[in-house]
């Protein structure tokens, strides 16, 4: 088996979608489904159907049958012990939003380092994704410091890809999930490296808890020797509470412009820890089989206020004309009086 095998799971539709597609070689693939039209076609055999007829898009439909089926997922869950986890579901849809909640108390007792990928709906999706997404957000959080979440949205990879067919975005989110994952297993061990990048220190941060985000925005120093800190799609450098930051640095690179790609890499880790001043900052060169350097960059311990508001208030305002839509639906067209005319 290699080092860094994982359990994956994926919950509902979308979950077990990218579940299925992020699983590699030794990972043992787990998916959980409430109604079998969701995992037909993925050819999934690991599927776990737990009840039939699903949750629908209802949050609290999905939370009732996922708690009266703790039992049997607990018994499906069982081996997973002390090991590294990482979990897909859509934040928007019914089964695998309400699923988190159950799933990670199970989990995060058995003792696993858990990387929980929650996607994001579009925003014009309106009510019950948004509202279902605000829900599921506002309780991860309460768990936040317990695993690591990577929250995704689907807006922003869509803008970032231009392309909003969802094959692309999915793949596009797999992408972005092995980089978190997969990073210290990159490096070709033929070549020098002035740093390397060590597992457990990579573990530590892409495992160690709180919301976690990636860039691959340049470090290196501007003409004029300044350094910009790297942005991400949520959060700031600032509020980080880890920072790992890697240089992939081209196999074809002989051992002194190798030394000084690690020189700059070391500048960079200084200027970064200058601002996230109250951030353990790690740094590492993977030598790779690419053509130029590049950079990259995961933070943890980030705010998601930003993205959560603006799906709060989306759903706000959309459960808001609904309700009002319902009471305009139900009000009497006909008085008492007029219908007693009527009745001729």
């Amino acid at each position: 088996m290699s080092m860094n095998w994982k359990y994956v799971i994926g919950v509902g539709q979308t979950g077990s979608r990218l579940a299925n597609m992020y699983a590699k070689g030794d990972d043992i693939l787990l998916t959980f489904n409430t109604d079998e039209r969701d995992s037909g076609g993925a050819g999934l055999k690991t599927d776990h159907q737990i009840t039939t007829g699903g949750a629908g898009q209802n949050y609290s439909k999905g939370l009732k049958i996922w708690s009266m089926n703790k039992e049997k997922l607990e018994k499906y869950l069982e081996p997973i012990q002390n090991h590294r986890v990482v979990y897909f579901a859509a934040a928007g849809g019914g089964s695998g939003s309400s699923s988190i909640i159950t799933f990670l108390n199970i989990l995060m007792e058995q003792n696993n380092k858990i990387l929980l990928v929650p996607i994001l709906p579009f925003i014009k999706e309106s009510i019950p994704a948004t509202s279902n997404a605000a829900r599921v957000l506002s309780r991860v959080s309460e768990f936040s410091n317990n695993l690591s979440v990577f929250a995704i949205s689907n807006d922003e990879i869509n803008k970032h890809i231009g392309n909003a067919s969802y094959h692309s975005i999915n793949k596009e989110i797999v992408d972005r999930v092995e980089t978190i994952t997969e990073l210290p297993y990159l490096h070709n061990l033929n070549y020098m490296t002035p740093f390397a990048i060590d597992e457990n220190d990579h573990a530590s941060v892409a495992y160690s808890g709180g919301f976690i985000n990636l860039s691959h925005d340049s470090l290196d120093p501007d003409e004029e020797g300044r350094i910009k800190n790297p942005k991400f799609s949520y959060g700031k450098v600032q509020e980080a509470s880890n920072v790992l930051i890697t240089k992939h640095v081209p196999t074809d690179y002989d051992d002194i412009k190798t030394e000084k790609e690690g020189d700059k890499l070391v500048q960079a880790a200084m200027k970064v820890g200058g601002s996230a001043k109250s951030a353990r900052v790690l740094y590492g060169v993977i030598r790779r089989n690419l053509s130029t350097s590049e950079y990259t960059t995961i933070v943890t311990g980030l705010s998601i206020e930003k993205i959560f508001n603006k799906i709060k208030d989306k759903a706000t305002d959309s459960a808001i004309r609904h309700n009002e839509k319902k009471k305009e639906k139900t009000s009497k067209m006909l008085e008492r009086s007029e219908d007693k005319l009527l009745d001729v």
